[in-house]
């Protein structure tokens, strides 16, 4: 077994976008929504009164009293009454529930000042929707007319079950002990009011244990983020490019960070998962980050066809600053000023170096001919002569510049997915390198699905093979979507499912595993006779262990030879995910439907009889 050439050490990573509320709402830890209310400038979207026991109140947005230049408004609470036994406040649901779990502790954190001399006390409180139940409370004293940051712990007790039917109340509580003089016309303004579960690594604005852990399950070589659509925004006539993932605007602490409107895929973003969360995110997976920034060019839903949502070059060199600007945060040198804000934010030592993307999908809805012309080249060159380190990815063929990788994205029916499996067979071994930046198996009603039936999955390792034995020139690939919200999916399929509870795998999670976790560093050629079966070899030379993928697409089980030439072994592990029926599939209820299991098999000389189960995917491991 003579290797054919050597696997890419990038070839298997991840994509992050935030849509599905991967982020917001998900992998990103905070549970209160619109917490600096910037979410509408007409009302505090996503918050309602509390008048308990006779309280009188009202909640309404003071643009009259910001709480700085980026964040411009503020919640006003106007008590018009108050009395003991009586409580006034506001409650936020969270996101599609808000989740309690017993034992747990979290912090909750926000800004606050008063009128007419009312110093306190405040109450904050984590209790069912419906108020008659208090999880956990506590008190806060020392508000004056000017702003301050207030900070409390809530400890919910252990016993009894989590629950996402809950609520967050902060506001003026009389029900119990002495209470205060609270003048009628007294008002408490609010803002960037928090609250958060633990973090993964207990990092502050951190992110879910539970999601952070199910992507290091996978064995990323590399992190592409933020973006996809929400690197670009929707074009409006009104702010043409106002709604782009602005990354300078998503770094420092979260109350210098104003959110802005993801309107690719229509919901509030607060920015708390920025820049500097996603690098870190990526260092604890010990994965590169490749990153995706704006290259002139917005999404036009209207598909008016003038080109206007295309940055004239003119009007271009913001944007390319803005890019070299980024790279300057990320890997810039003590000296330089953006440096010095990466270290205010808690990282003074670079990040890894860096891939960057230049746009995404600029091939769409007529963005080729002007990024060929001057889009891609202004990028290009001035990253190379700043950074000449860094390598840059194109996200269409173009002929102005070299391309070094060029970012191409499939998704189609599963029998089409698989058919792709020979896609590269015959691409130029002069380049340039191939970076599948996304590819999923999907149909065209799946948007409310999060995560699909095995039978597409299935399509996807079929194609998963072609990459991996072309992996001299398919240099990284990455599966899309990450993330869904169950319940709250604007794209099926997606690799992982959660709630505010809890996340799970789909079966496509279960076949990144697999292929990611069991590669080695040199391709070996691999051939079968077998019917609709779909084949990849590798082999790890230090220790001689060859990993083999064999996927069945079929609803027929099929019985083969394995031959391992040149092998004495006697023994393999196979692994195996496959169930009788291609429709099964994970969900929040039965999230182990669709998982691997192990067989052992018996052989002599590197020979062993094997049945390759229906619908199936077998991940064969021997020593030689």
């Amino acid at each position: 077994m003579s290797p054919a050439h050597a696997v890419s050490p990038t070839l298997y990573g991840l994509f992050f976008e935030e849509i599905n509320h991967a982020g917001v709402g998900g992998m990103y830890a905070e549970l209160i929504r619109n917490r600096a209310f910037m979410e509408s400038a007409t009302a505090p979207a996503w918050w309602a009164i509390v008048q308990d026991r006779g309280g009188s109140a009202t909640a309404s947005l003071d643009g009259e009293q910001a709480l700085n230049a980026v964040l411009t408004r503020s919640l006003r609470l106007r008590v018009n009454s108050v009395e003991s036994g009586q409580r006034v406040g506001i409650a936020n649901g969270g996101y599609f529930g808000l989740p309690v779990v017993p034992g747990r502790t979290y912090q909750a954190s926000f800004f606050a000042k008063a009128s007419n001399g009312f110093t306190g006390p405040l109450t904050v409180s984590i209790e069912d929707a419906g108020g008659r139940r208090v999880h956990s409370t506590a008190r806060v004293s020392g508000l004056t007319s000017t702003w301050q940051r207030f900070t409390a712990t809530l400890r919910v007790p252990p016993g009894g079950k989590p629950s996402t039917n809950n609520r967050f109340v902060i506001g003026i509580d009389q029900q119990g002990g002495k209470p205060s003089e609270v003048a009628p016309g007294t008002s408490v303004w609010l803002q960037v009011v928090s609250l958060f579960p633990p973090t993964y690594n207990d990092e502050p604005n951190g992110l879910r244990p539970d999601m952070v852990e199910k992507l290091k399950a996978l064995n990323p070589r590399f992190l592409r983020f933020p973006g996809g659509n929400y690197v670009q925004g929707l074009y409006d006539p009104s702010d043409p490019w106002g709604t782009r993932f602005d990354w300078k605007k998503s770094i420092g602490p979260i109350w210098t960070r104003p959110g802005h409107y993801n309107a690719s895929w229509s919901y509030w973003s607060d920015d708390g998962l920025g820049l500097y969360e996603y690098l870190r995110l990526a260092e604890d997976l010990d994965a590169t980050p490749v990153i995706g920034v704006f290259a002139g060019f917005s999404i036009d839903r209207q598909r008016i066809g003038n080109g206007r949502e295309i940055v004239p070059e003119a009007d271009l060199g913001p944007y390319v600053e803005d890019a070299l600007d980024l790279i300057e945060y990320v890997i810039g040198p003590v000296t330089s000023p953006w440096r010095a804000r990466r270290a205010a934010d808690g990282h003074p030592e670079p990040f890894a170096t860096p891939l960057i993307e230049i746009g995404n999908e600029d091939n769409a809805r007529g963005g080729s001919s002007s990024y060929n012309a001057y889009r891609y080249a202004r990028f290009h060159d001035a990253i190379k002569a700043a950074y000449p380190q860094i390598t840059t990815i194109a996200t269409t063929a173009v002929t102005s510049r070299p391309m070094e990788v060029l970012d191409e994205h499939l998704y189609s029916s599963p029998t089409s997915l698989a058919v792709q499996a020979h896609r590269y067979d015959t691409y130029d071994r002069n380049g340039p390198n191939i970076f599948v930046g996304e590819y999923a198996a999907r149909r065209g009603n799946s948007q409310d699905i999060s995560t699909g039936p095995l039978g597409y999955s299935l399509g996807e390792a079929a194609f998963m093979t072609g990459l991996e034995r072309n992996s001299d020139i398919v240099t990284m690939a990455s599966y899309a979507p990450l993330f869904s919200f169950v319940g709250q999916t604007q794209w099926g399929f997606n690799m992982i499912g959660f709630d505010p509870l809890t996340s799970y795998g789909g079966a496509s999670y279960y076949v990144q595993q697999m292929f990611a976790r069991n590669v080695g560093d040199q391709v070996l050629p691999v051939t079968s006779d077998g019917t609709g079966l779909f084949c990849s070899s590798t082999i790890q030379t230090a220790t001689g262990e060859v990993h083999t993928k064999i996927v069945n697409t079929g609803n027929s089980p099929q019985s083969v030879r394995l031959d391992f030439a040149g092998s004495r072994a006697s023994t393999a592990r196979v692994q195996v995910l496959s169930d009788p029926g291609p429709e099964a599939s994970n969900t929040l209820a039965d999230p182990t439907r669709v998982i691997p299991r192990i067989v052992d098999l018996r052989g002599s000389d590197g020979q062993f009889s094997y049945q390759v189960p229906a619908n199936s995917l077998s991940v064969v491991t021997i020593r030689r």
